[in-house]
């Protein structure tokens, strides 16, 4: 349990973005129009920015996110967490990011967090989603045919079982191949 707990909290680390923006936080919802959204992605852009901020929709209303769009988000999520004296570091182009002095999150940090990240996560979340699989494939088959050609798992070894709640995994979710297949299945990021 504890391995597919790991796996299973890495996958949804990588998946998932904070969506709840200015509007969420106030309590109030949304009742604009939503821009009518196309292509794989198109239900996650709408949930977004359905339930984020107005810079986070002004962003969204085109369809896409430019590398200018995140890199002024990014860049104001760093301001506002050094404003409070948490220093970030950016691991990858994608979101994900450490508190380096932080050796484990408390009341401070979780609140410079709180006040700073809603933006840069939902639209990290977005990038790091259509990055690794533009064409919204099913992701237990992605990672599947990434442990199979890693040669981590049986050729017959499939989705459900990866999906199920077992003890029994046949591989070590700590493994680096088998963590580069839950964060980039198709090998498209970096």
């Amino acid at each position: 349990m504890a391995k597919l707990c790991a796996a299973a909290v890495l996958l949804s680390g990588l998946m998932s973005g904070c969506v709840a923006g200015d509007d969420a936080a106030s309590g109030s919802a949304y009742t604009g129009s939503v821009p009518d959204f196309t292509g794989p992605w198109a239900t996650e852009f709408a949930a977004t920015y359905e339930n984020s901020s107005d810079t986070v929709r002004s962003i969204l209303e085109d369809g896409v996110v430019s590398d200018a769009e995140y890199a002024e988000v990014t860049s104001d999520f760093l301001a506002c967490m050094r404003d409070r004296g948490i220093p970030v570091r950016l691991d990858d182009q994608y979101g994900a990011f450490t508190l380096p002095d932080q050796p484990a999150p408390d009341a401070t940090s979780d609140a410079a967090l709180d006040a700073c990240a809603s933006d840069f996560d939902d639209l990290s979340a977005l990038r790091l989603q259509t990055a690794r699989n533009p064409e919204h494939l099913d992701d237990d088959e992605l990672i599947v045919s990434c442990l199979v050609a890693a040669g981590l798992v049986d050729p017959d070894y499939t989705a459900a079982q990866l999906s199920s709640d077992s003890d029994d995994l046949p591989f070590d979710v700590d493994d680096p191949e088998a963590l580069a297949c839950f964060r980039d299945p198709l090998g498209l990021l970096e």
